[in-house]
């Protein structure tokens, strides 16, 4: 699977860095940008005596941030005057809206920290919402739906949820939202095709949400209204992977960020066809590069740099 160069990211005023990107249903790219003191707030961690790290759930004070649009070159930008969210995702909504939502949220007992937040076209809030602690996937699709998909502390609980506080948001490790954050469906915990553990992929292919998670790496898909197809696949540690008609192509592993596996969907088995490699243009391999799949496109970022791939691609 050869990467191709699409783009360069590059901030509306000189001095911000980048913060954070998702890509949006049509392909494009959304870019989150900050001073370089902002951005030290918005991805902070506290290490404790131990030297064990944890991530911050919001920054001490609010900090000024940057939305920007790139189809692929920069289309729209928006300046949002305040942003406590830290670890943050970024997706479209309908009407110019633009979702934040911050990976960690903690639960108090008078009430949990809102970590999903909406702002429109001039950066003015919109909403706030809870949607759980240890999010690690937010993808949103044309009409407006919002799936989150969870690691295992967002399943199993920390950060106060499970333990004193109520069973966790993420419990069933996905979950799809209406546009204006209203929980609109849960992941079956007792699904035949086995609990999500952790969430280590999720692809949004038009109106359905695809996942493939520890436990066993079943690839699954949910169509709009909730219904279940599923594969087992016995391949493990998977990044990201993209789908087109009756095949997919599963990239990475835990030992192995470049493999790509290609199988084929026949009926209710999956058979592998072939075992590729992530081609890298010269100079540009990052094996902590971030990777997002729509549909049949992956799309890589490292740092700045945008590449592009198609499972159809030669």
């Amino acid at each position: 699977m050869r990467l191709r160069r699409h783009a360069v990211l590059k901030p509306l005023v000189a001095d911000e860095v980048l913060v954070s990107v998702g890509v949006g249903p049509r392909g494009e790219a959304y870019a989150v940008w900050a001073s370089p003191q902002a951005h030290t707030a918005l991805s902070g961690r506290i290490t404790n005596r131990g030297g064990a790290s944890f991530a911050v759930t919001r920054t001490d004070e609010p900090v000024p941030a940057r939305v920007t649009v790139h189809d692929p070159d920069l289309v729209d930008a928006i300046a949002v005057a305040e942003l406590s969210l830290a670890h943050l995702f970024v997706q479209p909504l309908p009407h110019g809206q633009i979702l934040l939502v911050g990976a960690r949220c903690r639960w108090h007992p008078d009430e949990p920290e809102h970590n999903a937040v909406i702002v429109d076209a001039q950066g003015a809030t919109v909403s706030t919402a809870t949607v759980g602690d240890g999010v690690q996937h937010v993808m949103t699709t044309a009409s407006g739906a919002i799936w989150t998909a969870y690691s295992d502390e967002g399943v199993y609980g920390n950060y106060g949820w499970g333990l004193p506080g109520p069973a966790p948001i993420g419990r069933p490790g996905l979950l799809k939202w209406t546009p204006d954050l209203r929980p609109d469906w849960r992941y079956p915990i007792e699904s035949d095709l086995g609990r999500i553990s952790d969430c280590y992929a999720m692809n949004l292919d038009g109106e359905d949400a695809w996942v493939c998670y520890d436990t066993d790496f079943p690839l699954v898909r949910v169509d709009g209204p909730g219904h279940l197809s599923g594969w087992r696949t016995g391949i493990s540690g998977v990044r990201a992977f993209v789908v087109a008609d009756a095949q997919v192509a599963f990239v990475g592993g835990y030992r192995d960020d470049d493999r790509v596996v290609v199988a084929d969907l026949v009926g209710q088995e999956l058979v592998v066809s072939r075992t590729e490699r992530i081609v890298w243009p010269s100079g540009h391999h990052n094996r902590r590069a971030e990777v997002f799949a729509r549909g049949a496109e992956l799309h890589v970022f490292s740092d700045t740099h945008w590449f592009r791939a198609d499972l159809g691609d030669p």
